[in-house]
């Protein structure tokens, strides 16, 4: 009775017809089925399947039934809502980032109409090891996960209407080299003598190494 349905959805419904001897049985495919508005509930009364409504746009229908033999009714109004999420599916699959590196997730959400949207900020993510690597609790970041330690983690991103979720894992690797730097950048020395040069590499968690002595010179 007066159902709310999501938009794309099929929706069966049965009628109970009360008889003269004050019993009661189902009727659902004697009866003739119409919608008072087809552009919200379709409904097909020469399918078998008697009953059954497919939810085609936002908006409020009402289902009439028919007895033929006797002309009594029955009416049923049906809200139509927007689509609801059925699945979940992380775009990152099996991600890899260096140490001091950020990752933005992303997921697409399917929907009971048919359609789907890649959305980042309105689901809930989660890291299953924080100390591994964390999302940021920043609004306008949603999705954006920071590298804190070497490791894995499991990444979940969760539908918080209706508790659908997907999950993928995040691999953090050590630390990347990015670039060199030889110090001292521009020696000077007179012909015959020697000077020690020293090199020293910056890596993707901001810090530095002296690399002197595992560096191939030439």
């Amino acid at each position: 009775v007066n159902p709310t349905v999501a938009l794309g959805t099929d929706v069966s419904i049965q009628a109970t017809g009360t008889f003269s001897d004050g019993s009661k049985r189902e009727i659902t495919a004697g009866l003739l089925w119409a919608s008072s508005d087809q552009s919200v509930i379709q409904i097909d009364d020469n399918a078998a399947d008697k009953g059954r409504l497919n939810a085609k746009s936002v908006g409020t229908a009402i289902i009439t039934a028919t007895d033929p033999d006797t002309g009594l009714t029955g009416s049923s109004t049906v809200i139509v809502k927007k689509a609801d999420i059925v699945s979940l599916t992380i775009l990152q699959k099996k991600a890899s980032i260096p140490l001091g590196k950020n990752k933005q997730f992303m997921v697409r959400c399917k929907y009971t109409d048919g359609s789907s949207h890649v959305l980042k900020s309105s689901v809930q993510w989660r890291s299953s090891k924080p100390a591994v690597a964390a999302f940021s609790r920043d609004n306008s970041q949603k999705g954006l996960v920071f590298s804190k330690a070497v490791g894995e983690t499991q990444i979940t991103a969760t539908d918080p209407k209706s508790g659908i979720s997907a999950t993928t894992s995040l691999t953090v690797t050590p630390a990347k080299l990015v670039s060199y730097q030889i110090s001292p950048r521009f020696p000077s020395l007179a012909l015959g003598k020697t000077q020690q040069l020293s090199v020293y590499g910056a890596f993707t968690d901001q810090s530095k190494k002296d690399l002197t002595r595992t560096a191939i010179w030439a």
